[in-house]
Formats: C-alpha cells, structure tokens, sequence
C-alpha cells in the first residue's frame, strides 16, 4: 500500500484492499499492516483528509485559538481564546497560550491574536487582573 494508506489482509492481490487513514491521522509508510500505522496529528492541529501521507496535511489551529485534542478531524474543534485574552501562535494545544490583557487594559473580542486588542481602560475604570 502506498503512504496514507494501509491492510491487514495477507496475500492481497490488488490495490483496493488498501485503506486510507482515517481523518485526523496520517502514516508516511510504504505497505502499513495495520491501522496502527497511522499517527494522529498532534493537539493544536486537525485534518479532514482521508489517506493522507504526511504531518503536513495536520492544519494548524489560528493564532487566537487552541485544541486539546488529539487527532482532530475539524477546525472546530479550535477553541476560541475567550475576551480579555490573546494568542499570537497558530498551533497551540493549551488554553494557558491564550494571555491575559495586561492590568489596566481590557478586550471584547474573542480570539484575539495581538496584544494590541486589548485596549485602555476608560477615564474612571480600572481592570487590576494581570
């Protein structure tokens, strides 16, 4: 079986007995055995694609997200960093990469992916939380 794919049937005479790995894996091996020939793309990625060949078909996560999960077949499952955070790193497979506004500034946006999103608080307001 070519890479992205693999069979457990012995003595196999044609190509169709190969399977594509499933979505949110892959394997770069030639003549994969088995099912556990495909990795799952790590968490901060996803991948919808079946068969695929190499880790390079794992997306990652935009900056301004995160994902625990491991082996991911969605950008959904993307966590939003939540307001009054940002993360510059696409990639990022905990919510600690999301930071918090700096005390004195605040964001109302959500999946925030600057530092500059958060903005000064107002005559007469304050924010302490660092």
């Amino acid at each position: 079986c070519a890479p992205g794919k693999w069979s457990a049937q012995v003595g196999a005479s044609f190509l169709g007995t190969c399977q594509g790995c499933m979505a949110g894996k892959y394997t770069a091996e030639e003549g994969a055995s088995g099912i556990d020939a495909c990795t799952a793309c790590a968490e901060g990625t996803w991948s919808s694609t079946i068969g695929a060949n190499a880790s390079s078909y794992c997306t990652a996560c935009e900056a301004g997200k995160w994902s625990p999960v491991l082996g991911a077949t969605r950008a959904r499952t993307c966590i939003e960093c939540p307001r009054g955070f940002w993360n510059d790193q696409e990639g990022s497979s905990a919510q600690n990469a999301c930071k918090k506004c700096a005390a004195g500034t605040y964001s109302e946006e959500s999946a925030a992916t600057s530092e500059s999103a958060c903005t000064a608080c107002a005559a007469g307001k304050y924010q302490p939380i660092e």
